[in-house]
């Protein structure tokens, strides 16, 4: 049942990115984690449930098939490849206590833009704007338009040629044409958090 609530280099960059494009919208999950990884507190049956309800008559519904790793979960189909990949929280990742309550969190999903024609193309479209709407209900043409799914992107959303993302609410949203929709979490104050570490060196006076 929804909720309503908002360094390596990579970590750094990918963060920088998704603090560029903020809006306030009501969001669907709260955000557990550190500075360094955060999760939707979500779990991958309660996810593919939502987004089966959501996609009824739209586009295909998905299935749970073993990926063969703890860390990945994948979504599917036709039973055999993977349609939306979900990387979650596992157990060998447990570092200190209360963590316990976020395995099988989700830490990223993302949702592959493969097409063969335009059947599929459709579909994509469709799950697109599904996502959307379970993670930022009544966003889901703004980022459609901010990121340029269906046109040209906003200036401030574009990261490369091909590359576009914006957060809204603490859910960032990366879009790489012809090829993935990503969706991942982003607590600001989580983020902050790694900045008021104490320094290493100090000037002499």
């Amino acid at each position: 049942m929804k909720k309503f609530f908002v360094l390596p280099l990579s970590l750094f960059l990918f963060l920088m990115g998704c603090s560029q494009n903020v809006s306030d919208f009501t969001v669907s999950y709260p955000i557990v984690g550190t500075e360094h990884n955060q999760y939707f507190a979500l779990e991958s049956q309660e996810f593919l449930e939502e987004l089966n309800a959501v996609i009824e008559d739209l586009a295909p519904s998905l299935r749970l098939i073993d990926s063969g790793s703890d860390r990945t979960v994948y979504l599917s189909q036709n039973g055999e490849t993977w349609k939306i990949l979900l990387h979650v929280f596992s157990e060998p990742e447990l570092s200190f206590g209360g963590q316990e309550d976020w395995i099988g969190y989700i830490h990223e999903l993302e949702l592959s833009l493969y097409s063969k024609d335009e059947t599929m193309a459709e579909e994509n479209g469709q799950y697109i704007r599904a996502l959307i709407h379970l993670f930022t209900p009544g966003a889901e043409e703004e980022v459609e338009d901010v990121l340029g799914i269906y046109g040209e992107p906003h200036r401030e959303a574009q990261l490369t040629e091909n590359v576009t993302r914006a957060t809204f609410g603490n859910v960032c949203y990366t879009y790489t044409s012809g090829r993935n929709f990503v969706v991942t979490p982003y607590d600001e104050e989580l983020y902050n958090s790694v900045r008021e570490t104490p320094p290493s060196v100090i000037r002499p006076e």
